[in-house]
């Protein structure tokens, strides 16, 4: 039987395809390496990575990975954007903001 539901690269050109599985948990996995660089354990993610990350919601909240699936910015967000120019829209306690890619965010 098949592992994944879904395959899909998506004008990644990483060499990194977004991967689903029955269970509805997604992950990324490496076609270069061959391996799985982010393990199918998140609800939701990004299809590509904008500025070398991509957003994960895990526990009904959003944080942004790298590739190697390491947390560069905390579990924190209701509602996040993509990056673009440095900067992605955030939503936390009603109210959107801006998170940089250092993880400091406009509700401080």
């Amino acid at each position: 039987p098949c592992e994944y539901f879904l395959i899909d690269r998506l004008g990644n050109s990483e060499g990194l395809y977004r991967i689903l599985k029955g269970s509805g948990k997604c992950g990324y996995y490496n076609i270069k390496k061959g391996n799985i660089a982010i393990p199918c354990i998140y609800d939701d993610l990004s299809f590509n990575f904008c500025e070398g990350l991509v957003y994960a919601k895990k526990n009904d909240k959003y944080g942004f990975l790298n590739s190697s699936n390491e947390i560069v910015i905390q579990f924190n967000y209701d509602e996040v954007s993509d990056f673009s120019e440095g900067f992605a829209v955030v939503q936390r306690y009603g109210k959107y903001g801006y998170v940089d890619r250092y993880g400091n965010d406009t509700f401080n």
